[in-house]
């Protein structure tokens, strides 16, 4: 048995708690990356693909995919979907905006069913679709777009033409502000501080003055550097400096001054990962200071205005705090400060600013300075901050302090290095400046930092043996 005044401190066997010497705040560093949790159909999202989001106020989420709407609580998913043998039920699956107006009145786009209004009293839907035979219906059965402006009226942008709907009727006026708004689709609606609509569509962007009838386009000319860059317009938005952002479908980001009117141009650059990460633009929303958040093909993307750079957030492979897909479709940023990512096939992302994540590091095959074992089992710091790590069959691993490489030190069966490449426990000694190893089966190790000597006690009867080969917890 180890005698106390030689070795100063108690071998414990069968208890399987560990008490380190080290300050818990070197592993506690705030996230230099953005770190999501996730909501897939494994926690009973209908399906995969998020069109559109909303919170409404009395605090449900509400999702739009390709197959249901679906109302989150924060716990639990409720889906919406048609049932052919209900007429208050959802006219089509295939949800292509939310919109929640003024009054508290949610409504629903879909792409075969028209408007539909949700009925909160009765968990049921009234919809409004497109009748050939009527003109006062919707001028098409896909509704893409809905808005209400500051006067009250409610815009809804179809497949085909642009609508105004009376919501106390249940009439469209269909727009037909010219021959190429009629026949286009009207893929977003905005109004800017000036109340003028804005309208995003298959064939420009216009500024439509509904008090006046004035409808101003604003087209893309091959001649022009300083006109828009493309014709088929995803998504708008305004900053606090009326800067108008606007989104296409291939051509990248633009900015439009309101003095001139023209237009500056932000596009990928292969090669520069301050550029912006795809062209495809699905959406734009507010990050704060004028920065923006900016959906695309190629992943979240971070805008600072200031510098005019771009930051991106993909999905990475093997992270699974990363983001799910990097076809971004819809994002969201709601009262709480949280920020709702949808995508095409990955689900939801779920962003709090307010929670620091752990950064995971794990063993890699290919990288010889990686953790030598995913299954840790003891820690301690030495008095140069570098951190020891015992694994459950790698061994031991040594991370200087300020390098983010890992150095291994593993039993090889030689009298004087580690006895046992499974480690149960570990305490760094300030008295003598030793670390002490406590082992399954290859019983305790004193090793020398300096010298990188090892001392190994195994069972036995003299002074320095101990009782048993197996370490569970060091204490000082």
């Amino acid at each position: 048995m180890v005698k106390k005044g030689i070795l100063r401190f108690a071998v414990l066997t069968g208890v399987f708690i560990i008490l380190l010497n080290f300050n818990p705040a070197n592993l506690w560093a705030q996230p230099s990356e953005i770190k999501f949790s996730h909501l897939t159909s494994a926690n009973g999202l209908s399906q995969s693909s998020v069109r559109c989001i909303v919170k409404d106020h009395y605090g449900f989420l509400w999702f739009g995919t390709r197959d249901g709407l679906n109302r989150y609580d924060g716990y639990t998913f409720k889906i919406y979907r048609n049932d052919p043998a209900n007429a208050s039920s959802l006219p089509s699956n295939h949800i292509l905006d939310i919109y929640e107006d003024k009054a508290g009145d949610l409504w629903v786009g879909t792409i075969t069913g028209g408007l539909s209004k949700y009925n909160r009293s009765s968990d049921s839907f009234v919809t409004y679709t497109f009748n050939t035979k009527d003109s006062s219906t919707l001028s098409n059965p896909a509704v893409l777009s809905i808005k209400e402006d500051s006067k009250g009226n409610f815009w809804v942008g179809t497949y085909r033409n642009l609508n105004l709907f009376d919501r106390k009727t249940g009439k469209s006026t269909r727009m037909n502000l010219s021959a190429t708004i009629s026949n286009a689709s009207v893929f977003t609606i905005f109004e800017d501080s000036n109340k003028n609509l804005w309208l995003g569509t298959g064939n420009g962007l216009y500024n439509y003055d509904h008090q006046t009838g004035k409808l101003k386009s604003k087209l893309h000319d091959p001649k022009n550097p300083q006109s828009i860059s493309s014709n088929n317009i995803e998504a708008i938005y305004e900053d606090s400096r009326g800067y108008l952002w606007v989104g296409t479908e291939s051509e990248g980001l633009n900015r439009m001054d309101p003095a001139s009117g023209q237009f500056k141009r932000y596009l990928h650059q292969p090669g520069d990962p301050n550029s912006l990460s795809d062209n495809y633009i699905s959406t734009i929303i507010d990050a704060g200071n004028n920065n923006l958040w900016i959906g695309t093909e190629g992943g979240l993307v971070h805008l600072n205005s200031k510098t005019e750079t771009f930051s991106s957030y993909k999905m990475e492979p093997g992270d699974e705090f990363s983001l799910s897909n990097n076809s971004v479709a819809s994002i969201y940023h709601d009262n709480q400060g949280i920020l709702w990512v949808g995508t095409f096939s990955g689900g939801i992302n779920k962003y709090v600013g307010s929670i620091s994540y752990f950064n995971h590091v794990r063993s890699q095959f290919a990288n010889s300075k990686s953790l030598s074992e995913n299954v840790v089992t003891a820690f301690a710091e030495d008095e140069n901050n570098n951190l020891w790590i015992g694994t459950d069959g790698g061994g031991l691993n040594l991370l200087k302090n300020g390098s983010v490489d890992y150095q291994h030190i593993r039993a090889d069966g030689k009298k004087n290095n580690l006895s046992n490449d499974i480690i149960l426990s570990m305490i760094y000694s300030k008295r003598s400046k030793k670390l002490w190893i406590g082992t399954y089966g290859g019983g305790l190790n004193r090793y020398d930092p300096k010298t990188g000597e090892f001392v190994v006690y195994t069972r036995g009867t003299g002074d320095k043996s101990l009782s048993g080969n197996t370490s569970y917890t060091l204490i000082e």
